[in-house]
């Protein structure tokens, strides 16, 4: 089963996540409906830990449990179902962004060997250049977040690199310059960096990957709770 990337950045990641009313109303009969399900509810678990919203992580994680399994799944599916469904139980009760992390991680390795296995997931046509400059470097960051996470769960190691890639190029050094060292700001943007470096350039395998990018949002989440206690815009 594959899906054009294009209708996930846009559709989906972009326009679809945290809003999961809709996910309650996946057809168990439609197997794409079900994928497409799992794609808004796990997505929207990662923007919830990224922002550092554990009560949204928690209903995510419910979420993408609630989602059904049709009678139709080939066998040869149910089990790594099965397993992204524990995951999200997990997560769906997980004390702390820590785990939750950690829990994103393993949400997009379980995907990943689904999607190589069956031969589905996302379909990359191609990875879209973008232009950096000073005031855009949140945007850049959410941007290289989404590739990475479709480079993951697709397979496609061009989106996975490009998205490291721009991790190291959209530093946001220029904001924390005024903030007290002891904040830790720089150090968790030099983080960022670092985990950027290691997409980029490092062979990673899909393991690998999957415990880099949950570290990754976990940074983030940390960044983010800290931006938000020091007043500041995000």
């Amino acid at each position: 089963m594959r899906i054009s990337v294009k209708k996930i950045l846009f559709g989906v990641v972009i326009c679809a996540l945290g809003t999961l009313g809709s996910v309650a109303d996946a057809n168990p009969d439609d197997m794409a409906s079900q994928m497409h399900a799992h794609l808004v509810t796990a997505t929207a678990a990662r923007d919830a830990v990224i922002h550092g919203d554990l009560d949204a992580v928690h209903k995510a994680g419910a979420a993408l449990a609630a989602v059904p399994m049709s009678d139709q799944m080939p066998e040869a599916w149910r089990p790594m179902l099965a397993e992204t469904k524990d995951i999200a139980e997990r997560l769906a009760v997980t004390k702390d962004l820590q785990t939750a992390s950690g829990l994103v991680g393993e949400i997009t390795l379980t995907c990943a060997n689904c999607h190589t296995a069956t031969g589905g997931g996302p379909k990359i046509e191609e990875v879209p250049q973008q232009k950096w400059d000073s005031t855009s470097q949140m945007p850049l960051h959410k941007w290289s977040a989404d590739w990475m996470w479709i480079g993951l769960i697709s397979g496609n190691e061009a989106a996975w690199k490009r998205g490291g890639q721009e991790l190291v190029d959209a530093k946001l050094a220029p904001r924390f310059e005024d903030v007290e060292p002891s904040e830790g700001l720089m150090q968790l943007e030099q983080l960022v960096g670092i985990v950027g470096t290691m997409a980029a350039e490092q062979t990673l395998d899909e393991a690998e990957r999957a415990r880099l990018y949950g570290q990754f949002v976990g940074v983030c989440a940390q960044c983010h709770l800290k931006v938000k206690a020091l007043g500041m815009k995000k």
